[in-house]
């Protein structure tokens, strides 16, 4: 028996097993031969549950039903990625794939930090402030970086003094080597730095 019921803004379905009213969003929408739409008989609880029931007790069936589920997997592999990226994005960040895509174009294209267009291995990362989040339990998008600036963020603890601190010695690395300058003639043995080179260093 299967039938219709409630008011006409909200369809209203019974289940022919459990015979409980349901909401039809609650029934599996399938397409006939013909190419239209119908709802099953059968509520997705019910459905699910006979499902399992038939799994534990009947060995071929089971093995039929994962043969049929690791081809379905395989037809729609790609879909189900895309999907698990969205689903992804919504739940750690809180914003969709294509709001993603539309803040990098933004960017025009390129890492807000280093300006490339080479998002690395793992593709292109959403940089969000975690301190915020921490503080006060919202989402705070800062840009889309590439995979090697997200790392030297993470790496670095967002902390602007040793990021700074790297600078520096960068540059004071990259003057000692174009002012033919060795850079082992001003280490100390023993491997202490100096206040002289502290001093240098920070003079840059």
């Amino acid at each position: 028996m299967y039938f219709v019921v409630g008011a006409k803004d909200k369809e209203m379905r019974i289940c022919k097993v459990c015979l409980e009213t349901k909401d039809d969003d609650c029934f599996t929408l399938n397409r006939n031969k013909n190419g239209k739409n119908y709802r099953r008989q059968t509520c997705d609880a019910c459905r699910a549950e006979k499902h399992r029931y038939r799994c534990n007790t009947d060995p071929e069936y089971k093995a039929k039903a994962k043969a049929i589920d690791k081809k379905s997997r395989e037809k729609h592999k790609e879909k189900n990625a895309y999907f698990a990226r969205c689903y992804l994005m919504i739940h750690k960040y809180g914003i969709t794939l294509k709001q993603k895509e539309k803040l990098l174009e933004l960017q025009g294209g390129r890492c807000a930090i280093c300006l490339s267009t080479d998002p690395g291995a793992r593709g292109w990362q959403t940089d969000h402030d975690k301190k915020y989040e921490t503080a006060t339990g919202k989402i705070r998008i800062r840009g889309i970086v590439c995979q090697p600036c997200n790392l030297t963020l993470g790496v670095a603890k967002e902390s602007h003094d040793r990021l700074n601190r790297c600078r520096r010695y960068l540059r004071f690395h990259g003057r000692q080597i174009m002012g033919g300058i060795e850079w082992l003639d001003l280490w100390p043995q023993g491997g202490m730095v100096s206040e002289e080179i502290t001093a240098k260093i920070g003079a840059l």
